[in-house]
């Protein structure tokens, strides 16, 4: 569907207290405080971490109040200016000086120094008594203003009898009686300096006020004390940059006052994080496009104590539904029941283990009653409904399913991209476990029992394809679906998800939805849950690992995740580390051995489950001290494992072609040396395996049909035989019917990469020669009958006027440009325009293609067709050349065709649009892609081709210039000895470069040397993808003043354009935004067309939100519509939006588009300020491919391509009169 064509991060700023940037936005009216369970959450910092805080003071004070200097353990703190009063600090006539010390705080403990920095955790009080000592000194003198004197301080503690300064708090944890939260308060604060420590200048009066010192000395005590307790207790109270109350996101907040949450009286604090989690947010990388939300509280409250010599916090937590109905893809859920005040545990109480007896640091625990609340409301919120991409798996094509289903491969004409959408019908049921990992004798580590063990009753997954950048769903897979999950510590600080054994994770499973493809839905149901498993591993790696927290300096250091209290709780126990500089060791990995089984069970999906799958074993060197984790095919990361000489055999090795293994090595138990840059072996396997599409695994693949260079037949040609041409010739005369040669030569030629270059050209050569003497079909007599049409409807458009209605689509089984005649829609008349070969024809060449059955070049794509004159003109691609040319009738039916614009290695021609000027000249707007800067930069070109004259024959007779462009891709388009890299900074175009060996470092996968560097590398992608840059989906207008304007998607903004010619003939335009969010992507399948006052009606797609738009413009800018969110009762949210084709009918829009999870076609029409949406072919074929309308011969026409899979041919066009 269109979210994977949109497949991009779009991520929201973090609001909370603790948590800027975690990816949350405010909730609306806040968390209702009723949904909050109290000890949901609870924390525990021990005594031994206290001391460990207090080991390291400048890390954590200088978080608090400045920022650490240049040396370690010294902090600087700026003092903050004082005006206006009796005593004015740092103050340059009334104004505070931009320049205030800073004061120097040394915290670095000295041989015979008392401790710097004491934490007292108080009995019963819940109270920390914090004490801290430290050389103070200013760096630049203080200007202080008393008794209308004013005098430059130097302090520097070091004069004094004591050589610190002495500074008290008193930190508490109150419950807050209108929130229900724990607070943080210091109070009490108390700050001690020495007369000696202050020396004054600045003037005579200065040197002899002795007396003054003592004043000076006081008020700086107090101004730091004052400093310090705002410091602390406002770092805590949460923000509101905007200055509107509402981005606090709390019912309790009742104003922002300087940028801070107010609650009545004094600032609102919610120490954790509170906000709503959104898919587009979270897992922008793995399902972008998924909209729904999940509104989360995790904030200190219930209880806080200060006992045992540590501190306990309880936490309000919960979890609520916060996507709208459209999100969520099934029946509404069942929340959990309340589980009342849950009682503080002991394994969060205390300083050890209770069940071991183990010492720790940071206990984290999370009750059991919020997995369930998770269930609910990421299911109930739509968050669980995900659509996961090429893009993230590789293995999700056409190329990939077809091994299963044959009939999806004739669906499309080269290997496509597909996404499987995870559609939950209940939420799941989540199992909490002890974590717990095995080890086998060979070194092998294994998730036994998972942390989390998830079930999901009859889970639909939809399964869809990119047909022509339409994505429709195919089939849909029901299974109940059981996900074992564990987590490991990586790097440090660093949690990653681990899958556990996944070979009967999919059971009872069956297939709906599937008349897209000829296989029962009972065969598809026993081979898909091979496929299902090989597939449900890499999902996983589009999951991030988990960070967690720094305190200070100091690191969280995991030592066991765990189930505990009866599995009441998920627990994480830590200890608090020293942040180690990282030394990462280097990863040596070898292949040892492949192997691979019969080719017959390798051909044959029904036998994977009972045969072991291809292996491939490694070998990682002598290294005893090393453990290792592999990732296949960018999944998820294995558990780490000590084996040296592991053998893998994985279920996704079943699937033909290459497959990449990364290595990354540490040493055994020591995060902080895992290799950051993997190591990369590619294996190809399955390599005599042909796909079911036609192509041949790690061969050279032929283009789908009849190419340049195809065999033919044509009276120039010499039809010389080779040596074997006598045997060949007569082996063909005695098995073959002599009449049917050139049509088994074409059957043959489309087999020719499953043998040989050298044997199929001898073969070919061999081929008879052709007549041409009288007959017209050489020297055989013609057929009966005429050369039938390939597969139709791709590339549609449709022109009319007074006279006629014509439509120009794509044969996709020949190649050709074919107009339809479709004024009489029960009497379409067909011409091949271009593509068809100049050989000698098999019927009578009074036939439909001159009788001539072979296929030509391949032409005819991205079709648009105008009248003008009751004559068609077409503008269209050469496909094999990536050329715009343009077609035109010399009278009715009668047809020449040239080359506008030629290529020199850019794509040219896709996505063209005609439309006829004001001077009855015609004009073509089109893209060039993959254009070349000079720097090394592609970009992507939207032109215009006018013409100038009225009846143009020769591409002479056009001018071409440029409306727009904007930078692309460089993915497969570098040259040899080049990669395409990424920019030097973030906002930087890719861009190809010329690789160099002086890396200092091993460059791991994705990457490559580039001056000095190790840069990341766009490789070609492997299966069809949409165009980068602007100008795609262009629609070229003729506005009643005579301008032309062009509206198209730009995918860079990811927005809707238009672009307006500033006045007549001028051919330079002025653009304008119509549509553009943030987060979000609007604009594809842009359809406009301009009504009589002038007015441009624009349908188009929300990508993001699979729902179709609808905008217009009259000189300015107008608020868009939604005609269709994809709701359907009964029935989860559809995407929708998909080809639009917008046409006005007494002065109101008329949309056409394509409903792509049953590949519909509907039709909404606008009356007042209301959508009526309805069906218009909602049949088993798949319909709403191309969808064009005209209303140019008076009423409306409305065509589209249609596929049936049980038909020959698969393709027809389909003309509708509404």
């Amino acid at each position: 569907m269109s979210t994977l064509q949109s497949n991009t991060a779009h991520r929201v700023s973090g609001s909370g207290s603790g948590c800027g940037g975690c990816g949350f936005e405010p909730i609306p009216g806040g968390f209702a405080p009723a949904k909050r369970e109290v000890n949901a959450g609870q924390v525990r910092v021990s005594q031994t971490a206290l001391a460990k805080i207090a080991a390291d003071p400048a890390s954590i004070i200088g978080g608090l109040v400045g920022t650490t200097g240049s040396t370690p353990g010294v902090i600087e703190f700026p003092v903050p200016a004082s005006c206006g009063g009796s005593t004015e600090i740092c103050c340059v006539n009334g104004a505070p000086s931009p320049t205030c010390g800073p004061l120097e705080i040394d915290l670095v403990k000295r041989a015979t120094d008392p401790a710097r920095l004491v934490l007292t955790p108080v009995q019963g009080a819940s109270r920390l008594d914090i004490t801290v000592r430290a050389r103070v000194k200013t760096k630049m003198d203080l200007k202080v203003k008393t008794s209308g004197i004013t005098c430059d301080v130097d302090l520097d503690t070091t004069r004094g009898s004591s050589p610190d300064i002495l500074i008290t708090t008193q930190m508490g944890f109150p419950q807050d009686a209108t929130t229900g939260t724990t607070r943080i308060a210091a109070q009490g604060s108390t700050v001690t300096l020495q007369n000696e420590d202050i020396q004054l200048s600045g003037g005579i009066t200065c040197s002899i006020a002795g007396a003054f010192i003592g004043t000076v000395r006081g008020l700086l005590e107090d101004q730091v004390a004052g400093i310090l307790e705002d410091q602390i207790n406002e770092a805590t109270c949460k923000a509101c940059e905007s200055g509107q109350v509402a981005e606090c996101g709390s019912s309790f907040a009742t104003a922002c006052t300087d940028k801070v949450c107010q609650v009545t009286d004094r600032c609102l604090q919610e120490v954790g994080m509170t906000g709503r989690a959104r898919g587009s947010s979270l897992f922008a990388s793995l399902s972008p496009g998924t909209t729904g939300a999940l509104d989360l509280y995790e904030v200190l409250g219930g209880y806080a104590d200060t006992n045992n010599g540590g501190i306990a916090l309880g936490m309000l937590g919960g979890m609520q539904p916060g996507g709208a109905d459209r999100d969520r893809c099934g029946p509404r859920g069942v929340e959990p029941m309340d589980p009342g005040t849950l009682p503080q545990s002991a394994f969060f109480a205390g300083n050890v283990r209770p069940d071991n007896n183990v010492p720790f640091d940071v206990a984290i625990g999370l009750h059991k009653w919020q997995l369930g609340a998770f269930a609910y409301a990421g299911y109930d919120g739509g968050l669980l409904c995900l659509t996961i991409g090429n893009d993230t798996v590789a293995q999700l094509s056409t190329d990939t399913l077809a091994l299963l289903s044959r009939s999806l491969g004739k669906l499309v004409d080269t290997n496509a991209p597909m996404a499987v959408g995870l559609r939950p019908q209940s939420q799941p049921t989540i199992t909490l476990g002890k974590n717990t990992f095995m080890t086998d004798a060979m070194m092998n580590v294994t998730l036994l029992e998972p942390l989390l063990d998830i079930n999901f009753k009859a889970m639909e997954i939809d399964f869809f394809a990119s047909i022509d950048d339409q994505y429709v769903r195919v089939f849909t897979v029901v299974s109940d679906v059981h996900l074992p999950v564990g987590l490991q510590v990586t790097g440090m600080g660093e949690l990653q998800p681990v899958i556990g054994d996944v070979e009967d994770a999919f059971t009872n499973v069956s297939v709906k939805n599937s008349e897209a493809i000829t296989e029962t839905p009972a065969d598809l149901a026993n081979l898909f849950p091979n496929l299902l498993g090989l597939v449900l591993p890499q999902l996983s790696g589009g999951l991030s690992p988990i960070s967690l927290p720094a305190i200070g300096g100091l690191n969280l250091a995991v030592v066991d995740i765990t189930a505990v209290d009866n599995d009441n709780f998920l627990a994480i126990f830590a200890n608090l580390v020293t942040a180690l500089p990282a030394r990462p060791v280097v990863t040596d990995v070898r292949l040892a051995g492949v192997a691979e089984p019969a080719t017959a069970i390798a051909k044959d999906p029904s036998q994977w489950k009972a045969n072991r799958p291809p292996s491939v074993t490694l070998d990682f060197g002598a290294a005893l001290n090393h453990e290792w984790s592999i990732k296949v095919d960018d999944g998820a990361w294995s558990p780490w494992s000590a084996n040296r000489r592991p053998t893998l055999s994985r279920g996704v090795f079943w699937i033909p072609g290459q497959h990449k293994i990364e290595v990354r090595a540490r040493e055994i138990g020591k995060p902080e040396t895992i290799d950051t840059t993997p190591e990369l072996i590619e294996v190809v396997l399955g390599t005599d395996v042909d796909l079911p599409t036609g192509r041949f695994i790690a061969k050279t693949e032929n283009g789908f049909h009849g190419q340049s260079g195809s065999s033919g037949c044509a009276c120039n040609t010499g039809g010389g035989a080779g040596g074997a041409a006598p045997f060949a010739l007569v082996f063909l005369m005695i098995v073959l019917p002599m009449r049917r040669v050139r049509r088994t030569a074409r059957r043959l030629a489309s087999q020719a990469a499953r043998l040989g270059a050298v044997v199929w050209i001898a073969a070919l050569m061999s081929l008879p020669g052709c007549s041409c003497g009288d007959a017209p079909c050489g020297d055989v007599d013609c057929l009966p009958g005429e050369v039938p049409t390939g597969s139709l409807g791709r590339y549609t458009s449709i022109a009319g006027d007074d006279d006629r209605v014509i439509i120009a689509t794509y044969d996709q089984g020949l190649g050709d440009l074919v107009a339809i005649d479709v004024t009489d829609p029960a009497k379409p008349k067909y011409v091949a325009v271009d593509g068809v070969p100049d050989i000698t024809p098999v019927y009578d060449p009074g036939t439909y293609r001159g009788g001539i059955e072979d296929a030509g070049e391949n032409v005819g794509t991205w079709t648009s067709v105008a009248m003008s004159e009751n004559l068609a003109k077409i503008a269209y691609q050469d496909r094999d050349n990536t050329q715009l040319k343009y077609a035109y009738e010399k009278k009715a039916g009668e047809w020449a065709s040239y080359v506008v614009d030629p290529s020199n290695g850019e794509d040219i021609g896709s996505h063209a649009s005609i439309t006829i000027d004001g001077t009855n000249h015609p004009a073509i707007a089109y893209l060039s892609i993959g254009n070349d800067d000079g720097a090394g930069h592609r970009f992507t070109e939207l032109r215009i081709a006018r013409a100038e004259v009225v009846n143009p024959d020769d591409p002479s007779e056009w001018d071409i210039v440029t409306i727009t462009k904007a930078n692309g891709t460089c993915a497969g388009l570098c040259s040899a000895s080049t990669v395409c890299v990424a920019g030097a900074m973030a906002t930087d175009p890719q861009r190809c470069a010329a690789t160099t060996t002086d890396c200092t470092e091993t460059c791991g996968d994705g990457t490559a040397c580039v001056a000095g560097t190790c840069a990341d590398v766009f490789d070609k992608p492997a299966t069809a993808q949409l165009a980068s840059g602007t100008g795609l989906f262009v629609n070229l207008l003729l506005l009643p003043d005579g301008r032309l304007a062009a509206v198209y998607y730009d995918r860079n903004k990811r927005a809707l354009v238009l672009a307006a010619e500033n006045a007549v003939g001028t051919n330079a335009f002025t653009e304008t935004v119509l549509d553009a969010v943030t987060p979000g992507d609007r604009g594809m399948w842009a359809s406009a067309v301009v009504d009589g006052s002038g007015t441009i009606h624009v349908a188009y797609q929300d990508a993001l939100g699979d729902q179709l738009l609808y905008t217009q413009w009259s000189g300015s800018v107008t608020t868009p519509e939604v005609v269709d969110d994809g709701q359907r009762p009964g029935d989860r949210t559809h995407n929708v939006g998909a080809a639009s084709a917008i046409y006005v009918v007494n002065g109101a829009p008329v949309i056409a588009y394509q409903d792509g999870l049953k590949a519909d076609v509907y039709l909404a029409s606008k009356s007042g300020a209301t959508w009526t949406k309805n069906p218009i072919a909602a049949t088993p074929l798949l319909d709403g491919f191309s969808i064009a309308a005209t209303t140019g011969h008076g009423s409306p026409y409305v065509a589209w391509g249609a596929l049936d899979p049980s038909a020959t041919p698969l393709g027809s066009v389909v003309v509708q009169t509404p």
